[in-house]
């Protein structure tokens, strides 16, 4: 991986097998087109930058790898806002949403019912006092 004043956040080159990074980038943005562009890498993708489908199912995928639900439910029980998660995950807050919006059903489950117990936990502690 490289970084260069390229236009794009970053680029796959399949024939050099190497990755650009536009320089300058936030760090939480970095990892997530460095993320992307490894999706690209793995599936030996050529030239699909062009295709919305293809970028689509890339993007899911990288935010799927970035953030595996181990990784949420970890984040989530220290803190329940997004932009805290996100800034726990070292990751664009925008992209924790969108992976949550992705995010199977089962996923979905798991982080309502960690919701419910953080709930009842607060109810459990504001009871006590």
């Amino acid at each position: 991986m490289i970084r260069l004043p390229i236009a794009e956040p970053g680029r796959y080159y399949h024939g050099r097998r190497a990755i650009v990074l536009r320089s300058g980038m936030l760090l939480e943005d970095e990892r997530r087109y460095l993320w992307h562009e490894l999706v690209h890498a793995d599936r030996n993708d050529r030239a699909c930058h062009g295709s919305i489908a293809a970028e689509v199912s890339v993007e899911r995928e990288a935010a799927r790898r970035a953030m595996p639900m181990s990784s949420l439910l970890w984040a989530f029980q220290l803190e329940w806002q997004r932009h805290l998660v996100a800034s726990l995950l070292k990751l664009p807050e925008e992209w924790v949403q969108f992976r949550l919006h992705a995010a199977h059903p089962a996923e979905k489950n798991q982080l309502r019912a960690l919701h419910r117990v953080r709930r009842q936990g607060e109810t459990d502690e504001q009871e006590s006092a």
